[in-house]
């Protein structure tokens, strides 16, 4: 009937006017920022301590000040070049993020990202040291 065909017309008018005021609004340049770097401040702290937590390389300090063998101190020397190489990375990244002008280069940015590929065991850039506690106290 005529009637049913206006009550359609009505919800489907109130429907649009509902979707049209609760539509997402996309993010701003600047909640896209935060948002990019709160997520690679993750990434990069989950990436290092994938492979030396924070205590392992509390340890590898103090077991460096208490060596004397120059082999062993050059061996946990090498954990502290690669941390701070990924570090050096960590705040390349962190500025291009925060000097990003649009959306699409926030993308971008993230998508270059490769940490493993960069730092990992097989590291293009420096691979992750072997070195381990366990080498100096007989296990790990």
């Amino acid at each position: 009937p005529a009637y049913f065909d206006g009550y359609l017309a009505n919800i489907a008018t109130y429907q649009a006017a509902y979707a049209a005021a609760h539509a997402p609004t996309p993010p701003t340049l600047a909640d896209a920022q935060t948002a990019a770097l709160t997520n690679w401040n993750t990434q990069i702290n989950r990436f290092i301590c994938s492979y030396f937590d924070t205590g392992t390389q509390i340890s590898f300090i103090k077991l460096y000040l208490q060596l004397t063998d120059a082999t062993q101190k050059t061996a946990i020397a090498t954990v502290d070049e690669w941390v701070s190489v990924v570090l050096a990375y960590y705040y390349d990244i962190k500025a291009q993020l925060q000097a990003a002008a649009t959306l699409a280069d926030i993308a971008a940015i993230q998508a270059a990202v490769d940490l493993a590929g960069r730092y990992g065991p097989s590291g293009s850039v420096l691979a992750v040291p072997a070195v381990r506690l366990g080498d100096f106290y007989g296990d790990d």
